[in-house]
């Protein structure tokens, strides 16, 4: 009598390293086996699988047959995209000069950059004609990116008027340095003297600067103000520029 004895292996299996993904993108994880079959606790049985976790996961993979089991794990490590803001969207009259305000976690890149005063900066300036988007593009130290947009809007017609001197001596006519126009919602004002220090603020569109700072008439000079003034539709313009004193 003639005996055929079929010595089996035990299973091996040998799987592809750890893996840092950033949040939305896929990872291409593999495993092979000595026996050929293969299964994943996902449910796949291909040597390889791709996978898009949306937090950092651990994935197991094993193999069996009669003379045993093997198995082995994948950790995906998912960083979170960096936060990136680019600002709200706003109008600016057709020749005003523009800020950008941009705010995130790492390498700042702002696209088109060819009308910006610089393009890897926060608050970059610019001079535009037409209405258009800029993108704001951050890169964070794992090499994990987001993008954020905002829309500047120009305009040839304002319905707001910002003088550019006052005279604040009791007069009654142009004493204060006051936001004007139809269908303004709310003001927001700042003013500067010309080292940069904050010498006036007002959130209310019916009170602006008299000149008094400190109890005190300032000297006739130009200073510099910021403003952001608020339409009854929702549209959100900003202004910076400069006003004169005049005694």
């Amino acid at each position: 009598m003639r005996f055929e004895i079929e010595i089996v292996s035990p299973p091996t299996l040998t799987s592809s390293a750890d893996v840092t993904i950033c949040a939305g993108d896929t990872a291409s994880l593999s495993a092979t086996s000595n026996i050929g079959s293969l299964v994943w606790n996902n449910g796949y049985t291909s040597s390889t699988i791709i996978v898009s976790p949306t937090s950092s996961t651990l994935y197991f993979v094993q193999t069996s047959n009669m003379c045993g089991t093997a198995s082995d794990s994948i950790t995906v490590y998912v960083n979170p995209l960096p936060y990136v803001d680019a600002g709200s969207d706003f109008t600016l009259l057709l020749g005003e000069a523009g800020q950008l305000n941009g705010s995130g976690a790492g390498t700042f890149l702002w696209t088109p950059s060819s009308d910006l005063s610089c393009n890897n900066c926060d608050d970059p300036t610019f001079n535009i004609t037409q209405s258009q988007y800029f993108y704001l593009t951050i890169t964070d130290r794992y090499g994990c990116v987001n993008s954020d947009s905002v829309l500047v809007s120009v305009s040839d017609e304002s319905s707001v008027f910002i003088p550019n001197a006052f005279t604040p001596n009791n007069d009654g006519l142009n004493d204060q340095f006051i936001v004007k126009g139809d269908d303004i919602e709310s003001v927001q004002m700042l003013i500067f003297n010309r080292w940069g220090d904050e010498i006036f603020q007002s959130n209310d569109k019916n009170v602006g600067w008299n000149g008094i700072y400190k109890s005190k008439l300032v000297e006739p000079l130009v200073y510099v103000y910021k403003i952001k003034v608020t339409m009854t539709n929702g549209e959100e313009n900003k202004y910076v520029g400069t006003v004169t004193l005049v005694k």
